[in-house]
């Protein structure tokens, strides 16, 4: 999968022990808690600092860049640092543009949120319960939903989702190989209206444009 896929979903579980581990309301799955938080989110806009480690916490890489999602299953992922990229879905269609190869692949969206967890926050948190165990613990001020996948099929081992103040403020990946990838949002807009425009994508000038949708 495309680095950038990763940077929308990401990162690594908090290494912290929780100060408590009650849950928001005993009487509530927790699935549907955090159900109930992501389908409140129609969209969302931030920047991010990504950063991705191996298995013994050695730093990959670090970049930046800005995230744009709406539903349904919309959204855009602009990397500034240190690499130009950008991936856009407009709902059907996703392109993967990389500045540095002069290229860009457009192919149908794989909708399936074990493939691609950005799409929680994009239209599909309904399926949760069916997708993921999910746990939960807190840390001061942040609350952690753990998600552990069912299927052996799925791109990721964990996924977590922190929120602060009910605001969705990092995600993290951890995947079978240790590897792990943790996006902070900063600067976040929640359900202010985004451009239609935003979730489509022209190929700049001179750029090879390879359309891999009639293979789909």
């Amino acid at each position: 999968m495309h680095p950038l896929i990763r940077i929308a979903c990401c990162a690594l579980l908090v290494a912290a022990v929780p100060v408590a581990a009650a849950v928001p309301n005993p009487d509530i799955a927790l699935e549907k808690q955090l159900n109930a938080r992501l389908e409140g989110i129609d969209s969302l806009q931030a920047n991010f600092v990504q950063s991705t480690s191996d298995g013994n916490n050695r730093v990959l890489q670090n970049s930046r860049g800005r995230l744009w999602v709406s539903k349904p299953s919309r959204f855009r992922i602009e990397t500034t640092e240190p690499y130009v990229q950008t991936l856009v879905s407009d709902g059907e269609n996703f392109w993967s543009y990389d500045a540095e190869l002069e290229q860009v692949i457009v192919s149908a969206l794989d909708a399936d949120i074990k493939q691609v967890p950005i799409l929680l926050l994009s239209g599909q948190a309904d399926r949760i319960t069916r997708e993921y165990k999910v746990s939960y613990f807190r840390d001061e001020t942040v609350e952690h939903y753990v998600l552990e996948a069912k299927s052996a099929s799925s791109l990721f081992e964990t996924l977590s989702i922190e929120f602060e103040a009910d605001e969705p403020v990092a995600l993290t990946v951890s995947d079978s190989l240790g590897q792990r990838t943790r996006i902070e949002l900063h600067d976040l807009k929640i359900n202010e209206p985004i451009d239609a425009s935003r979730f489509q994508f022209e190929a700049p000038e001179g750029v090879d444009v390879i359309d891999d949708r009639a293979a789909d």
